[in-house]
């Protein structure tokens, strides 16, 4: 099933006709419907319609999206919320992503150096792949990524990049 998902990521990735910025919020909004309702999760959807006339080049796009796919997965394991708010807008030639959860939170601090324990999840580091990947991928798209958690208070994901 991952080996499928990646492969339906990379050939969705390269397809020009995804370039529309409409296509690309379909295809987050699917996923996120497809990850979150199964947990109860309610999702609040809000884009800028100022988006709908940019492109995103394949690099970009893939970027992008995967680095949302990775917040909302991190949702799924381990937020144990009942909310996600997702807005994205256009602000001064540059797209500003926000997915942020009313979850259980976590120890960013701790996090960053690898040895954060999600909240009421001993055991369960958080310094793994996803969080160093999805730095990665913004550095890749010239952007910002930054990560802000308060245990019983929620994550917030901010992503900005020009365009």
């Amino acid at each position: 099933d991952n080996m499928m998902e990646a492969m339906s990521d990379i050939v969705w990735a390269i397809n020009t006709k995804n370039d529309r910025f409409d296509n690309i919020v379909n295809r987050m909004r699917s996923f996120a419907i497809e990850i979150l309702e199964p947990e109860n999760v309610q999702i609040h959807f809000h884009v800028n319609e100022q988006l709908n006339h940019i492109t995103l080049n394949m690099q970009q796009r893939k970027n992008f999206y995967l680095i949302f796919k990775e917040a909302v997965n991190n949702i799924a394991k381990y937020a144990d919320c009942k909310n996600v708010y997702v807005d994205i807008e256009n602000k001064g030639g540059k797209i500003m992503l926000r997915v942020k959860d009313d979850g259980k939170g976590f120890d960013s601090l701790s996090a960053e150096k690898g040895s954060g324990l999600a909240a009421g999840q001993a055991g369960v580091r958080l310094g793994g792949n996803g969080l160093t990947n999805m730095q990665k991928r913004a550095v890749e798209l010239n952007g910002k990524l930054k990560i802000d958690s308060v245990i019983n208070k929620g994550t917030e994901v901010k992503l900005e990049f020009p365009v």
